[in-house]
């Protein structure tokens, strides 16, 4: 009750400080550095191997467990996980993020490669990507019309 007390009696001194406030708030707002487009680094590398025809249990065992026996030797990584579906392995590797990107990228393609004599050679080509926002478009538009 003493600060409601206090604000009743006072009311110039808290409309003071609400401008105040107000004022440093806008201040801050525009002081603040901003990018249009900020280079965002997220951790994360994705390695996709298909192989069509071949059921789950199969794909794990013929792709998926021999991809991430030699990926997980790699240092710093922070979690790896995957998901093997009918024809389709996929193996997310996240890293700590201390960790420069490009050479995690560098490191896992170098595993992936010493795997692929391990895999079968009808299995397509593993593909090694990072996770990278300047790849995803900031804004979509959609045009349309009575045809």
């Amino acid at each position: 009750m003493q600060i409601t007390n206090f604000s009743v009696r006072n009311y110039m001194a808290v409309y003071v400080m609400i401008v105040i406030i107000i004022v440093v708030g806008l201040y801050s707002y525009l002081s603040m550095p901003r990018e249009s487009s900020p280079n965002i680094t997220i951790p994360f590398v994705i390695v996709t191997t298909t192989y069509r025809g071949v059921s789950p249990q199969d794909m794990e065992t013929l792709v998926t467990h021999k991809l991430e026996n030699q990926i997980e030797n790699i240092e710093n990584i922070k979690e790896m996980r995957s998901s093997t579906k009918e024809g389709i392995s996929l193996i997310s590797v996240e890293f700590s993020p201390s960790v420069e990107i490009d050479e995690a990228v560098q490191k896992v393609r170098d595993k992936v490669n010493i795997a692929k004599s391990e895999l079968p050679s009808d299995a397509d080509e593993p593909s090694v990507q990072e996770i990278n926002f300047s790849n995803i478009p900031i804004l979509l538009v959609n045009v349309s019309g009575k045809y």
